[in-house]
């Protein structure tokens, strides 16, 4: 598998844990705290690694 795909696996990973920790404290399941903040970093920088991987994928052509 290519970089750019694992890229954009891994971002997706890391932007579904952390909507999964965030959903879960709006639910009040779990209790807010400072890993709340760290979960919207988390989601950004999932985001961010989705969005190059996807970048990538594209400037080399390698979408299917």
């Amino acid at each position: 598998m290519s970089r750019s795909r694992w890229l954009v696996i891994l971002g997706l990973g890391i932007l579904l844990a952390s909507w999964t920790y965030l959903f879960f404290t709006t639910l009040r399941m779990l209790p807010p705290s400072f890993l709340s903040l760290v979960a919207y970093a988390a989601s950004l920088v999932g985001f961010l690694l989705g969005l190059a991987g996807l970048a990538e994928c594209v400037r080399t052509r390698q979408l299917p």
